[in-house]
């Protein structure tokens, strides 16, 4: 056999070698991608177990149905919608459903009329309250108007929560300061904040709330006015509060909260499409791998996979179909991190409750 072809045919078996390698190399990490994203995909499997439920609590007025219609995108003129300025009895009725869905994630809204009345018992508020909402909330919403002023049936109202589900519940809650783009709050927009978040504190500690529960409690503005006169703080302030929501949320409703604010795909644009693009990725690359054969019939697979889990998780958008509005709060650093944390957190609930039924 000619030298110089001997020569050549073995760099260029090297060469082949070297590359399958090195390509193997990152088969162990592709590996611990596509586990990782069988977790994720056993953690979006969680979206519809159950309906959300929200407590949007706060004196008449101060723009709670409206919050939940802008929140679930309702049709105020719908069945599902939240009636405005309601006027149902209070003496009968301390609590009110609003139940509706979006994107397949049902969620059950509570009000609270009868916190308004102040001659209706308090014992039958909270025997009602706790009765309708199983003792168990995913996220408390309470909502005042910067338009208004902070007074004594803010007091009680924090009162009533906080005797209904003890302290614990403000773990779980956010103050929503509506009509924050309204021309009257405008003119001293800073002053008039900081004036209610310092009210709303002082509400909860003569309610009993221990201080580091109170000072944890975030502020969202929310506004419904001209768009002229909108903040810069105020435009697109649903996706902030949602953002808020996930945080304070138990991590086992995460990705219904993402799927209901962002639509389909928004577990796996949160995470980065790194994991759920592996999974696809590496078949896609698989069969491409096998069918190409540059390498033969024993390495076309596992390197078709390495290669097509690189391809997959680069472009993120196997998984599911790209939400349609909200991606610049959707790909944010703030919310990766917040929906990674939650997911470690909720793996090592699982552990916890495997290693108790053993």
């Amino acid at each position: 056999m000619d030298p110089d072809r001997r020569y050549t045919s073995s760099n260029s078996i090297r060469r082949h070698a070297t590359g399958i390698s090195q390509t193997l190399r990152v088969l162990p990490d592709e590996a611990l991608d596509m586990e990782r994203a069988a977790e994720v995909q056993q953690w979006k499997g969680l979206e519809n177990a159950r309906p959300l439920k929200f407590l949007v609590a706060g004196r008449g007025g101060m723009g709670k149905s409206s919050l939940v219609n802008n929140l679930l995108e309702l049709d105020r003129s719908s069945e599902e919608g939240a009636k405005e300025g309601f006027t149902g009895s209070a003496t009968t009725q301390a609590v009110c459903e609003h139940t509706g869905s979006k994107h397949d994630i049902r969620v059950i809204a509570y009000d609270t009329p009868g916190f308004q009345d102040f001659e209706l018992p308090e014992e039958d508020i909270i025997a009602e309250l706790v009765y309708r909402t199983d003792s168990m909330l995913d996220v408390c919403l309470y909502c005042a108007s910067l338009e208004a002023r902070i007074g004594d049936e803010d007091r009680r109202i924090c009162s009533l929560l906080t005797n209904a589900f003890t302290p614990t519940l403000w773990e779980k809650a956010i103050f929503v300061l509506t009509f924050a783009n309204s021309e009257k709050v405008l003119n001293d927009y800073e002053k008039i904040v900081e004036n209610f978040k310092k009210k709303l504190k002082h509400c909860l500690k003569y309610a009993g709330v221990p201080d580091d529960k109170v000072n944890s409690i975030p502020f969202c503005t929310a506004g419904y006015a001209d768009p002229q006169l909108i903040r810069e703080d105020c435009s697109n302030w649903q996706d902030r509060l949602y953002v808020e929501i996930i945080k304070r949320a138990d991590p086992e409703v995460t990705p219904a909260l993402l799927k209901l604010r962002w639509g389909s795909g928004a577990v796996s644009c949160a995470m980065g499409g790194s994991l759920a693009g592996a999974v696809g990725g590496a078949a896609v690359g698989a069969g491409i791998g096998a069918a190409v054969g540059i390498f033969g019939g024993p390495f076309g697979l596992p390197i078709g996979a390495a290669v097509g889990g690189f391809t997959g998780a680069a472009a993120g958008a196997i998984a599911g179909p790209a939400p349609a509005t909200g991606m610049r709060a959707l790909m944010s650093e703030e919310l990766k991190t917040v929906v990674k944390a939650k997911l470690a957190l909720w793996k090592k609930q699982q552990q916890r409750s495997r290693c108790r039924q053993q």
